[in-house]
């Protein structure tokens, strides 16, 4: 039997052949992985990791401006006051607004009253979303100044704070801060001392409780009662309540006018005269509505005017206005 013969493995020769595997492995690696930014392996991992922190970057960028845009709110809503807050969510439109509904004029808010300005004599002010009117030494006046009222119903409910407060509620009336012209000759205007007036004088008035001698609460001031052409007719007697709240609605359309004071129809009339009341398509300066003061304090709540088909007068609507024989020239006028 013959010896089996084994072959004497070299160390050495063990030793090159794993550094050979060795540098063969890593030049297989090196291929497959790429240098960073290559088109290997470590080039996409480095591009998705570039990605990664640009991506980061952008988050903390907006999360840091939102912080910020947050900070100034709470600032702004640490300085106001509940009721300014209150009063804030109040201003947004209502959805009687919205519908077609009333336009509110005055419905308590800061905003509401900024719209209104004063002339002539006395005060307003806004306490706790009321409007505050006091008279002064002359005729004053409170009114809606940023557009004019042709047709339609003007709302409000107001409180004469005593029995002998004289006020009322002029509608379709002129600019009072622009010349006014001469009834006879409307190239001829005059400034007037106190604009006041030029409510009462081109437009109508509504009385709302005067103790005067033959006025009537909730009839037209300078118009006679009765049958005749241009006076108004007095369906029912109406009641101003001092220190209550009253509700008054004057509605008008072309040459129509009508009032209901607290729920009763109390003056009717048609205007047959052609220089007072007259709408913006006659005359753009023509249309505003506002509250006359003369004596005492009143306030006022939730006007509105509510465009609408008026129904202010059975009569038919004369063809051609017949011009009133002017009662004398105003005292405040200036030539």
């Amino acid at each position: 039997m013959g010896e089996e013969r084994r072959e004497t493995v070299n160390f050495e020769t063990l030793k090159n052949d794993l550094v050979k595997v060795a540098q063969d492995l890593g030049e297989l690696i090196k291929e497959g992985l790429g240098e960073p930014g290559g088109k290997g392996l470590l080039g996409q991992l480095s591009r998705i990791s570039e990605g990664l922190q640009e991506w980061k970057q952008e988050q903390e960028a907006k999360k840091a401006a939102k912080k910020g845009e947050g900070g100034e709110r709470g600032k702004e809503a640490k300085a106001k006051s509940p009721e300014e807050s209150e009063d804030e969510e109040e201003e947004e439109p209502s959805a009687s607004e919205e519908e077609g509904g009333p336009e509110n004029l005055f419905d308590g808010s800061e905003e509401s009253f900024e719209k209104w300005k004063l002339v002539g004599s006395g005060n307003i002010s806004c306490e706790e979303k009321v409007m505050h009117l006091e008279a002064g030494d002359d005729l004053g006046l409170a009114y809606f100044e940023p557009k004019t009222f042709d047709a339609g119903v003007l709302g409000m409910q107001f409180c004469p704070e005593s029995p002998d407060c004289d006020a009322a509620v002029a509608v379709r009336f002129r600019n009072p801060t622009e010349p006014v012209p001469d009834r006879d000759d409307p190239e001829t205007r005059y400034n007037y001392d106190n604009a006041a007036y030029v409510a009462a004088h081109t437009g109508f008035s509504v009385n709302l409780g005067s103790e005067r001698p033959g006025m009537e609460p909730g009839t037209f001031e300078g118009v006679l009662i009765g049958d005749a052409p241009g006076a108004q007719a007095h369906p029912e007697r109406g009641e101003v309540r001092p220190g209550e709240w009253n509700e008054l609605e004057v509605e008008f359309d072309n040459e129509c006018f009508a009032v209901r004071l607290n729920g009763k129809p109390t003056a009717r009339f048609v205007n047959v005269d052609s220089y007072r009341g007259k709408t913006s398509e006659e005359d753009p300066s023509w249309g505003y509505v506002g509250v006359l003061m003369r004596k005492g304090r009143m306030r006022l709540k939730d006007v509105r005017f509510e465009v609408r088909e008026a129904s202010a007068a059975e009569e038919e609507e004369p063809t051609e206005k017949e011009a009133k024989p002017s009662e004398g020239k105003e005292q405040e006028a200036n030539p």
